[in-house]
This record gives structure tokens, sequence and C-alpha cells, in this order.
């Protein structure tokens, strides 16, 4: 019983990617993704009461060979093409599915690159847009999971199981924690409200664990904590790092103990190394934030020049400043005067005209 639990609780799942994806929302973003997870919400437990009310009415049991929908949908469709269609429409919602950590899981490592607990590489953006680092790594590791299981759906969803409520238990347990710091307008209610869900999950999760550890979840129970451990390693460096590199204001001169203020010392004179205080004794003192100025040289060709099309060439000269003409063999007078005259207009093939001046 405990098993078909853990199993049944794998088909709930899903709903996980909306709160992942919360700040790609347009604003406000916290009210579009609540509608969103509501109507998942409501769209879920339509599609799962029903499903379970036509099974059991209709009497089918689980078959190695076929799924339970599929057989539902071959008892109500005996004949035409409506069989084919639904198991197509199936394919498609799974394919969506496994597309959805494609989506989701790059910007999770772009959060926790920002907070130093990725390596800044997954920050970067490519050429699409999208965090390529985060795709790549996720396609390596999908491949090697899919592999070493060989494929067998059986073997891979305690994998999805644990893991997925793994991150339901830690997200109500932080929102635990967020209610308790911050007491605003009905947080016993919400408190209460996330308590029960991460007391739910949890035992969604300890069930799953048990009941299915032989069957791979070993795997994800191993995996977590030495991915907690390298996350902690990599935020560890970066902090080090931040540390060393940091700029730190000189310490102050301790205070004398007598009252006598002693005289000013002459200036010295600057020395081989630069002027100032200890320059000739080889010692580099620490500088101040406000006394570090960067020079960022950026090498942009024809930065205050006009703008030419891809049929139009760049003309300068020492008396006149660069403007953009086109080919001669295009270019036709037009007007009153012309195209050498003064005041003459000269247009080109791609109807801009100019005034020549000469």
């Amino acid at each position: 019983m405990l098993r078909a639990f853990a199993s049944g609780a794998v088909s709930m799942t899903g709903i996980e990617a909306v709160s992942n994806a919360v700040p790609a929302f347009r604003p406000p973003e916290w009210r579009n993704a609540r509608t969103t997870l509501g109507w998942m919400v409501a769209m879920l437990v339509l599609l799962f009461a029903g499903l379970t009310l036509l099974i059991h009415l209709a009497g089918l049991v689980p078959s190695p060979g076929q799924t339970l929908l599929s057989q539902l949908a071959r008892r109500t469709f005996p004949t035409g093409p409506w069989y084919a269609l639904i198991q197509a429409a199936t394919a498609l919602i799974l394919l969506l599915a496994a597309n959805t950590a494609f989506n989701d899981f790059p910007r999770l490592l772009f959060f926790m690159a920002r907070e130093g607990h990725a390596p800044r590489r997954f920050l970067h953006m490519g050429d699409r847009l999208a965090f390529s680092n985060g795709l790549v790594a996720l396609s390596v590791t999908a491949a090697v999971v899919f592999v070493a299981f060989r494929g067998h759906t059986q073997s891979l969803i305690p994998l999805y199981a644990v893991g997925v409520f793994l991150a339901f238990t830690l997200s109500q347990s932080g929102m635990v924690v967020h209610w308790r710091r911050r007491r605003g307008p009905g947080w016993r209610h919400r408190l209460v409200l996330n308590a029960v869900g991460a007391a739910l999950s949890g035992l969604v999760l300890l069930t799953a664990a048990v009941a299915k550890f032989t069957e791979g979840a070993w795997v994800v129970v191993v995996a977590v904590p030495l991915l907690v451990l390298l996350f902690s390693r990599v935020h560890r460096h970066y902090r080090a790092l931040h540390q060393a590199l940091a700029l730190h204001p000189p310490p102050a001169a301790p205070a004398p103990a007598s009252p006598v203020v002693p005289a000013p010392s002459p200036p010295a004179a600057p020395g081989p190394s630069g002027p100032g205080p200890g320059a000739g004794a080889g010692t580099e003192g620490e500088e101040l934030p406000q006394q570090v100025r960067h020079l960022v040289v950026v090498p942009v060709a024809r930065l205050n020049g006009p703008r030419c099309g891809p049929w139009r060439t760049r003309r300068r000269s020492a008396s006149r400043p660069s403007r953009c003409t086109s080919p001669p063999r295009r270019w036709r007078p037009t007007g009153s005067g012309s195209s050498g005259g003064p005041g003459g207009t000269t247009c080109g093939w791609r109807r801009s005209c100019r005034r020549t001046g000469r």
C-alpha cells in the first residue's frame, strides 16, 4: 500500500515548474503565478479524479504490456481513429513534461550562480538568449542517467519521485520559516497551511525513499547530499575569493596615551617607487575604495560617424566630415539643380536624398 501511495503521488507532480519560473511572469509576477498555479491544480485534480473513477467503473487492472490509460481508451473507443488520437495526445503531453526541466533547470542554476552556490559560468546567456551552459549540463546528466538505467521507466520513476517531493518538503519548510520571521497579516493560518504541506510532502518522501530504495531511489539519496556538499564548497570558494579581492581601508593609528599632540613631521621626498610615505620601503599600502580608478578601453570603429546601409559606402576627407555616399553609377540628379551644381539634390536608388552643397 505504501508503494502504491508513493507511485500515485508522483502523478500529482508538475506544478513545481510554476514556482521555479515566477520571475518569468509578467508583473505582478506573484499574482499571475498564483493564478496559473490555481488553474493547474484544478485541472490536475479533475483529470486525476475523473480517470480514477472511470478506471474503477470499467473494472480495469494494471497489466505489464499496456497502461491503464491505454486500456481505458481501448475500452471506450474500440473502433475508429480516437484510440490513436488519445495515444498521440498522451505522447505529446509527456514530451512537454520532459521539456519542463530544460525550461526551468537552467534558470534555477542561474539563481544559484547569482548567489554564489554554483559556478559563474551558469550566469551567461548564449546567442539564442538562453542559458546554454545549464542546458548542456542538463543534457549530459540526462544522457548519463538514461544510459545507466537503460531507459526503463519503472527504474526512473523512483528517482523522479524522491527528487520532486524532496523539493516540495524543503520549499514548504522554508515557507514555514518565512512566516515565523515575517509575521504579516494572516501569517498564522498561512504558517499552518505550509506546515501541513511540509508534513504531507515529507511523508511521501519517506515512503518513496524507503519503499523504492532498491529500485533506484538510492541514487537520489546518495546524490543529493553530495550535491549539497559540492555547492557548499563552491560558495566557500567564492566567499574566500571575494574576501581576498576586497578593498579594505588602512588600519587606523592607535590613539596616543597622553594628550600631548606631536609636532607634524616634514613631508618625505618622493622615492623611486612613487610619492607618499613608505614609498621607498618596498611595501604597498592598501587603498581606499574611493581611491581606485578603473580605465576601460573599448575599441569602437567610427563611433560618431553616420550610419550607412549595406549598399552605401563611407567617405572621409580632411575638409569634410564623414558621410555616407552610394556608388556613383547609381546616382541620378533630380530637382531643379544638377548633381554637381550648387543647391542640387542627389538621390540614390533607395529613395534617400542629400543636398550636395557643391
